[in-house]
């Protein structure tokens, strides 16, 4: 039975509670830059003319893409901004300022990145349901793509120490550290099983290392991995939304 003090705890936890955070990692393979300006008549941003829009200054549309992994390979995330726009001014900009990003030279750029919340909400046509638009805050630049695929992992899996008693000296794994098993996983399926990918990414992960030992043992936990146990089916990935028609961009 819940006492008055669970009770009253539960609530407070409830109350206090922040929306989750949504992490992406991944490759910025896309950056696309456009003059536009307002239409009054189609009351949406237009590729700029100045026959149309001869009475504005232009304004700049920008599209990122990055190729985001996810358990069973990658996806790709767009997100679509006008450089008036609360997502772009607020959250966006501010965060590659912070991380030394720049729109012409990020493009190849392995990132992590935080889908943010904007603050505009909508409610679905079909379910009713409220929804929230997100903008990406960059958080990290990595050096090369070991790098960043290991950040994805331990992200996945959690960052609890490694205990020296896990630590291998037979060359084989442990029946200890599930959550390192798991990210080994997870960087197997975000390589599509390519085992000499496996090999670099893997032994530049210091926490996956520290439980299995060696490459050689990692590759080998993942190879029977695969054998024995059905693939998970990955859960739907995060969706995108070009935002560059949101209210707060109209210009009247």
């Amino acid at each position: 039975m819940t006492t008055d003090q669970q009770k009253e705890a539960a609530a407070k936890r409830a109350m206090d509670a922040a929306p989750p955070v949504r992490k992406v990692y991944g490759k910025i393979i896309d950056v696309d830059l456009e003059d536009v300006g307002f239409d009054d008549v189609a009351r949406r941003y237009t590729t700029f003319n100045p026959s149309v829009h001869g009475h504005q200054k232009p304004r700049t549309r920008i599209v990122i893409e990055i190729e985001v992994f996810k358990r069973a390979g990658t996806y790709v995330a767009k997100k679509e901004m006008i450089d008036s726009s609360k997502d772009w001014q607020d959250i966006t900009r501010p965060s590659m300022i912070k991380t030394g990003l720049g729109l012409t030279t990020m493009e190849g750029k392995w990132v992590g990145a935080e889908q943010r919340r904007t603050g505009r909400t909508w409610n679905d046509k079909t379910t009713g349901e409220p929804k929230y638009a997100e903008a990406l805050y960059f958080t990290e630049v990595f050096k090369d793509q070991a790098e960043c695929e290991g950040a994805y992992a331990e992200q996945f899996y959690g960052s609890e120490p490694v205990d020296e008693s896990e630590k291998v000296d037979n060359n084989q794994p442990t029946n200890d550290g599930a959550a390192y098993e798991r990210g080994a996983m997870t960087l197997w399926n975000v390589v599509s099983q390519n085992e000499q990918q496996f090999m670099t990414t893997v032994s530049a992960n210091p926490m996956i290392m520290g439980h299995f030992g060696t490459a050689d043992v990692a590759l080998e936990f993942v190879r029977q991995a695969t054998k024995n146990v059905p693939q998970q089916v990955e859960a739907d990935p995060i969706q995108d939304v070009a935002d560059s028609n949101s209210d707060e961009d109209i210009p009247f």
